[in-house]
């Protein structure tokens, strides 16, 4: 999904190198801004460190396995952080000219390509070499070399084919008949990578040297294994494994078992790739490979196998990969036992990515080992029991946590868990999220005001430190135990961490707009970082009455950005809801635009205000509202409104849930925000309602001059305004006929007005 609709230049180069496809449309898919990471932590170094934050259920199984080492009492060492936090290298390409070096240069580094380079060293420029056994044009290309579903042709094989040629043509000549019939060979052997049809390298020559024809043999071998004969490959590399004058001898016995591999999967039943099921294998066939892969491992372990060969690691990774598949609760033990620690792992980076493919492919563990025991309870929303009794049989900090994290107020064994979580000190690095579950717990417990001072205590400390999900996190918390509406206030604003919401699209491309136009207009180059997460605007909408919405909208509790905003939402709701006092008292706070246009009115100069400014909205919004860049027409309808305030977090399917009531509203002032928020929801989408009262106006008061204008916004916000989440048939239906009453009214009564010739059509 696109996070931004704005394409830096090197993302817009790429794209035009790549060839074109034909795809289905879809998006804009926009996601909410960020204000507490719930699929990655905040930053994958200070992670890797031990500072783990809040911990996630939906953490990756790579993130939820290192926190795990950390709450035993372990900790990674150096060459583990870097290959768990992996830092990106390279420099920031800016222009066309560094990203045409970067890209050549990552292209020029590519296996298959360096391959290239190095047949072209020794081939005839007039091609006579393979006029019969042509190598793949495009093999680089990925639909070329993977074959059905998986990488026919890896780098490895490039490697091993540039390294070979160039030893040869040192052994033999750059121009020796022996190098081309090799290179002959080669090209036939990689003509297989994209399983399309099998070609076999011709025999070698008579009379041809002994190593020519031990590389034909190996080349015969290699080419039935990419054109998936996989018994004559097998049998091939076995006979290669019993020629000890083969300098292809040592690799016998070991390709001979990744052929059995791979022929244990084309005896499978079909799998689709992109399922996430375990693709299907013969179980006998991957024995007899794992079975040949032992005996070559015990060699090495003697130190009776032939130099020159896989390392002893290499046949590790292949027995691994088998007995993923084969015996899966031994090998899931192995790599529980191996992340846990506290000695480093020496197979750090493939342990975590068999943890992920466990948990990936859904693999039937009958012996869950602790650390996956515990990742699967963290993630478990109904296994709180189960996690609260391995703590009180443990008593070890990780099932703490998981007891923490996953229980309810209610559940006898809260009690116990507070008392333990309170001993748990702050230099630990399971405190943030002790914490943050020992306060949730106190507030489903109705002891605020033990909350209130933990949180006060958290917050003093957090606050001298970076901006962080998990101040962010314990910011909502600490407004959800506000003594009263100014503390709600105070709390209610937190610090945005990803800015990928269509607000924030649509306040970019106000300020691009205006900044090409060269013309000043109301949006800011950078949206402000502070603004109302998705609990606050919450409050606000539905449970906050609209003479504390006024209130609020003075509040220097609030940051600039953010009381202009509730300024807007309030005072386009009093105009709404008829009320004259609150649009009065707002007035003044208005943007100058606005305010000249709609005085302190709610009659007709308000609605024309509100159909200038397609932002507007009488709600506010988590994250970077479209209050924000208010005079901007947005290119994807987010324009004006339509029903409920939560449109930009919820898919077609989901509602938001109903509120809780909050201690420091009455409940008479929720009573009256709840009725003035149904009366808001319960009318028709902003075009209909404002052209409504556009059309209402005019026929009594034919020869006001704005009312061409009033018409024709009119019709532009029934074709650029938002119609809601779901097809609303009732609700198009309602646009159409306001759109066409009033552009017939526009053409009839002002044929000459220049707004008559700017609508051509209504919608």
């Amino acid at each position: 999904m696109t996070s931004r609709r704005f394409v830096s230049f090197v993302t817009f180069a790429v794209l035009l190198l790549l060839p074109f496809v034909a795809v289905e449309a879809c998006g804009p898919d926009f996601q909410p801004d960020t204000f507490v990471r719930t699929a990655r932590p905040d930053d994958a170094k200070t992670f890797s460190q031990g500072r783990l934050g809040i911990l996630q259920e939906s953490f990756d199984s790579n993130d939820l396995a290192v926190a795990y080492r950390y709450l035993n009492g372990g900790k990674l060492s150096n060459k583990e952080q870097y290959i768990y936090y992996a830092p990106s290298s390279g420099p920031n390409i800016v222009t066309p000219e560094q990203f045409e070096a970067a890209h050549s240069a990552e292209e020029a580094a590519q296996p298959v390509n360096q391959w290239k380079t190095a047949r072209a060293k020794y081939a005839p420029v007039d091609g006579e070499i393979t006029p019969e056994h042509q190598a793949p044009q495009e093999l680089g290309g990925n639909n070329v070399y993977y074959y059905p579903d998986y990488l026919n042709c890896p780098d490895a094989a490039f490697k091993n084919a540039v390294l070979t040629v160039n030893n040869r043509a040192a052994a033999w000549g750059a121009q020796s008949p022996y190098l081309k019939d090799w290179i002959t060979a080669q090209d036939a052997v990689f003509s297989n990578c994209g399983g399309k049809s099998a070609t076999m390298p011709p025999s070698a020559p008579q009379n041809s040297p002994a190593l020519l024809r031990a590389d034909r043999a190996y080349q015969s071998a290699a080419a039935a294994f990419y054109a998936g004969k996989y018994d004559d490959a097998r049998f091939q590399f076995q006979n290669i494994a019993q020629d000890k004058s083969s300098p292809w001898q040592p690799w016998g016995e070991y390709l001979a078992a990744r052929a059995l591999v791979r022929q244990a999967f084309a005896e499978g039943k079909k799998t689709d790739p992109w399922s996430g099921n375990l693709a299907s294998f013969n179980p006998q066939t991957m024995l007899n490979a794992q079975q040949i892969l032992d005996g070559l491992l015990a060699k090495h372990s003697e130190q009776q196998h032939p130099s020159g060969g896989p390392s002893g690691q290499s046949i590790v990774d292949e027995l691994n990969f088998i007995r993923m598949r084969t015996e899966p609760d031994k090998r899931l033990a192995e790599i529980s036992t191996a992340l846990t620690g506290p000695a480093p792992d020496s197979n750090f980076q493939q342990d975590l990515a068999d943890l992920n493919y466990v948990f990936y492919k859904k693999l039937q563990i009958t012996e869950p080992p602790p650390l996956y025991a515990w990742i699967v309870a963290f993630r478990t929303a109904s296994a709180g029991n189960s996690a609260f009794a391995s703590w009180q049989q443990s008593h070890a900090l990780p099932w703490l946590v998981a007891a923490l994290a996953l229980a309810n107020p209610k559940d006898a064994g809260v009690p116990d868990m507070l008392t333990a979580a309170s001993r748990i000190e702050e230099s630990s690095p399971a405190f943030d999220t002790v914490a943050y579950h020992r306060v949730r717990l106190l507030i489903g417990l109705d002891r605020s005001e033990e909350a209130r001072s933990l949180l006060d205590q958290i917050l003093s400390s957090l606050r001298k430190a970076s901006l962080s999900s998990a101040l962010n996190a314990f910011l909502g918390q600490r407004m959800q135990v506000a003594r009263d509406f100014n503390e709600f206030l105070t709390y209610a604003p937190r610090t945005v961490l990803e800015m990928n919401s269509e607000g924030a699209g649509a306040l970019h491309d106000c300020a691009y707009n205006q900044q090409q136009s060269g013309k000043p207009g109301v949006c800011p180059a950078e949206a402000p970082p502070m603004q109302f997460d998705e609990d606050s605007t919450a409050i606000l909408n539905s449970q906050t009455p609209l003479h504390l919405l006024v209130e609020a909208a003075r509040s220097t509790n609030l940051p600039p950005n953010l009381r202009q905003d509730v300024v807007l939402a309030t005072w386009v709701r009093s105009v709404l809801l008829g009320d004259n006092t609150s649009a009065a008292e707002l007035a003044p706070h208005l943007p100058e635009s606005i305010q000249k246009t709609a005085g302190p009115s709610i009659g007709f100069p308000a609605v024309l205000a509100i159909l200038r400014n397609p932002g507007l909205r009488p709600y506010l919004e988590p994250g970077v509202s479209r209050l924000a860049s208010y005079g901007f027409l947005e290119n994807f309808r987010d324009n004006w409104w339509c029903g409920s305030s939560q449109r930009q977090n919820y898919a077609e399917t989901q509602k938001p849930s109903a509120p809780s009531p909050v201690a420091f509203l009455s409940a008479d002032e929720q009573k009256t925000a709840e009725a003035e928020y149904q009366r808001l929801t319960q009318r028709p989408c902003a075009p209909a309602e404002l052209g409504q009262r556009v059309i209402v106006y005019a026929k009594d008061h034919p020869s006001d001059p704005d009312l061409p204008e009033a018409l024709a916004l009119t019709v532009r916000a029934t074709h650029f305004g938002w119609l809601g989440w779901s097809q609303d048939k009732e609700g198009a239906a309602k646009n159409t006929a306001v759109s066409k009453a009033a552009f017939q009214l526009l053409h009839n009564r002002y044929p000459n007005s220049p707004w008559t010739a700017k609508t051509p059509y209504y919608y």
